[in-house]
């Protein structure tokens, strides 16, 4: 019974961690098209550099909070599947850093992009 309780619990959450997911991506895509527009209004003189600087650090915000559920959603699924009576060993992942423009480095960069 308490195997039960547990998948289901696990199932629950996960189920849960999918729709937060999905939410958030669909914020952080909204956050990504305002920051785009304050940056075009900018480039036109409609506004201030200070917005186009709040609607960058608001969209690098959704997409950390999307990352983060995505995190969830997988430990989640790892519970999910240990409940289920299946083991989990650990593998062993070196991490590799993976090659990120300037663009994506210096916020300033992508700020006065045309």
């Amino acid at each position: 019974l308490t195997a039960f309780r547990e998948v289901e619990d696990a199932m629950a959450a996960w189920h849960d961690d999918v729709e937060h997911t999905e939410l958030l991506h669909r914020a952080a895509e909204d956050s990504r098209l305002a920051s785009d527009r304050a940056r075009k209004l900018y480039s036109a003189g409609l506004v201030g550099f200070l917005e186009v600087l709040t609607t960058e650090r608001t969209a690098l915000a959704a997409e950390n909070a999307e990352a983060e559920a995505r995190l969830e959603r997988l430990q989640d699924a790892v519970n999910l599947y240990t409940a289920m009576g299946a083991g989990w060993q650990g593998v062993a992942v070196t991490a590799t850093a993976l090659p990120v423009s300037l663009e994506k480095q210096n916020i300033l960069a992508r700020a006065f992009k045309e």
